[in-house]
C-alpha cells in the first residue's frame, strides 16, 4: 500500500472520530433539555388524562345523585298518594258515623273526637269544618256544643285583622245562629203545645220528662236553656269578629233570621246590615252603628237599650220607638238604663235624623 494510500486512511479515520465526539456532545448537549420536557410532556399528559377521569368521574357521581332524587321523589309521590288514600277512605268512614238523620245522634265525645282530628290539617280540612258546622247547628248539650265550637273557631283571642278568613267566620257563625234560633223557636212551639202559654213548666235543669204513656222524652225547657246557652256562645264570637273593621264591598252585613244574645257590640259598625226576623236580646249597643237600615221585617230587640247606639236609620228609629220603648218592667242583667236616659237618648237620635 502506497504512503499516500495510508494518509487517505488515517485522515479518513480521523475524521470518522470527529464526528463521533461532535455527535456526542451533540447528545450531551439536549439531553439534559429533552429529558425534562419529556417528563414534563408526560406528566401533562396525567393530569389531562386524570382530569378527564375525575370530570368523568363527577359526571357519574351527578347522574347518581340526579337517580337517587327521582327515586326519593317518586318514594315520596307514592308515600303521600298512599296518605292521601288512606285519609280519604279515613274520612269516607267517619262521615259514615254521624247520623245526620237523627240530631240527637249527630253529636257524642267520640264523634267530636274524630271530626276534631281532621279539622288540624290535611286534605278534609274545609270538608271537617263544613261538616263541623252543620253539626254545630244540630247540637242541644252545651258541652258538647262548646266542645266542638272551640275547635272549629279559635276563640282564644280576638284576630289582628279583617280578611277572606274572618269574613268566612262571620258567614258561619250567622248561620250557626240562624239555625239555632230557628231550633230554639221550634222548641218553645213543642213547649207551649205541651204546656200552654201560660201554664206551669217544669224546671229547665230537668233533662227528659214522662208523657202520658210512661215514656221519656226530652224536657224541651231543658233544650230551649242549652240552645240559649249555645247561642250565646257563638253570638259573642260574632260580635269580636264583627268589630273587625271591614272593607266598603263587605261593609253590610246579613244577619236576617239569625240572633245575637248576651253580647256586647259596642262600637260596631252595622250601617245598612240586613235584620229582618233577627232575634237580638240583652245586647250591649253603645256607639254602635245602626244608619241606614230599613231591612227590619219583625226583628226583635227586647231587654235592649237600642237607644244607646250612635246613630239609627230614620225608619228603624219609628219602628222601635213604637215596639221597643222604654219600659221598668223591661230590662235587667247588665242593661243599665232609665226613663230619663231613654228620652234623652231618643233627643239626641231624633236631633241627629233631622239634621242628616
Amino acid at each position: 500500500m502506497s504512503k499516500p494510500d495510508i494518509e487517505a486512511r488515517i485522515e479518513a479515520a480521523k475524521l470518522r472520530k470527529l464526528e463521533r465526539k461532535e455527535k456526542t456532545e451533540t447528545l450531551r448537549f439536549y439531553l439534559p433539555i429533552v429529558v425534562p420536557l419529556l417528563s414534563a410532556v408526560a406528566v401533562f399528559g396525567a393530569l389531562v388524562f386524570q382530569a378527564i377521569q375525575f370530570k368523568k368521574s363527577i359526571e357519574i357521581q351527578r347522574e347518581t345523585i340526579n337517580v337517587q332524587k327521582d327515586t326519593a321523589a317518586i318514594q315520596r309521590s307514592m308515600t303521600e298518594e298512599q296518605k292521601r288514600t288512606a285519609e280519604d277512605a279515613a274520612w269516607r268512614e267517619a262521615v259514615k258515623t254521624f247520623n245526620m238523620a237523627n240530631p240527637n245522634l249527630v253529636s257524642s265525645h267520640s264523634n267530636n273526637a274524630i271530626l276534631k282530628g281532621f279539622l288540624k290539617a290535611g286534605d278534609h280540612k274545609e270538608d271537617a269544618r263544613n261538616l263541623a258546622v252543620e253539626i254545630l247547628a244540630l247540637t242541644i248539650d252545651q258541652d258538647l256544643f262548646a266542645d266542638l265550637f272551640h275547635a272549629v273557631f279559635d276563640t282564644s283571642s280576638a284576630p289582628a285583622e279583617a280578611n277572606d278568613e274572618t269574613w268566612n267566620t262571620i258567614q258561619k257563625t250567622t248561620e250557626i245562629n240562624r239555625r239555632l234560633k230557628t231550633r230554639f223557636f221550634e222548641y218553645n212551639d213543642v213547649s207551649n203545645s205541651m204546656f200552654g202559654k201560660t201554664g206551669p213548666r217544669p224546671q229547665w235543669s230537668i233533662r227528659t220528662i214522662e208523657t202520658n204513656r210512661g215514656l221519656l222524652k226530652l224536657n224541651p225547657e231543658n233544650v230551649k236553656y242549652q240552645l240559649g246557652i249555645e247561642i250565646d256562645m257563638v253570638s259573642n264570637l260574632l260580635a269580636t269578629y264583627l268589630r273587625l273593621p271591614r272593607s266598603e264591598a263587605r261593609e253590610r252585613v246579613d244577619l236576617a233570621d239569625s240572633a245575637l244574645s248576651d253580647c256586647d257590640v259596642s262600637g260596631v259598625n252595622l250601617r245598612g246590615a240586613v235584620l229582618d226576623y233577627v232575634y237580638i236580646y240583652n245586647v250591649k249597643l253603645e256607639d254602635a252603628d245602626l244608619s241606614e237600615i230599613t231591612k227590619f221585617t219583625k226583628s226583635n230587640w227586647d231587654n235592649t237599650a237600642w237607644w244607646h247606639a250612635k246613630s239609627v236609620g230614620s225608619e228603624l228609629l219609628n219602628y222601635l220607638k213604637t215596639s221597643y220603648p222604654y219600659s221598668k218592667k223591661t230590662y235587667n242583667g247588665s242593661i243599665t238604663t232609665s226613663e230619663d236616659d231613654y228620652n234623652q237618648n231618643i233627643s239626641r237620635l231624633e236631633g241627629l235624623r233631622n239634621n242628616s
